[in-house]
């Protein structure tokens, strides 16, 4: 969860806005929790082929100012997958599941 929450953060604010309070954390995990998806066909997703189109979604701060949230809604859980995508050398969630079955 953690590093997917450094993912959007970086994401939707790319420019090192600075949201290390404990209530922009709070903020953050509302809109991981709210707005963050995966997307079944992630690669397809992310070369636009097949037509897809990609729906913004949008987060109501508790200011009443609305955040849209683009391709990062899909983006940032495709970690969990995809590890290197976060510079970490180490085996997707799936490849974990798939070890920890075969040992049983």
């Amino acid at each position: 969860g953690e590093d997917i929450s450094f993912s959007l953060e970086h994401s939707i604010f790319p420019y090192g806005s600075d949201w290390s309070m404990p209530e922009d954390c709070e903020q953050i995990n509302q809109i991981k929790e709210r707005v963050i998806f995966l997307m079944p066909e992630y690669s397809l997703a992310i070369d636009n082929k097949a037509g897809y189109k990609h729906k913004s979604r949008f987060y109501h701060l508790p200011d009443g100012n609305k955040l849209m949230i683009d391709e990062a809604s899909f983006r940032c859980p495709e970690i969990l997958f995809s590890p290197f995508l976060s510079k970490k050398e180490e085996p997707g969630i799936h490849e974990i599941v798939y070890l920890s079955l075969i040992h049983i």
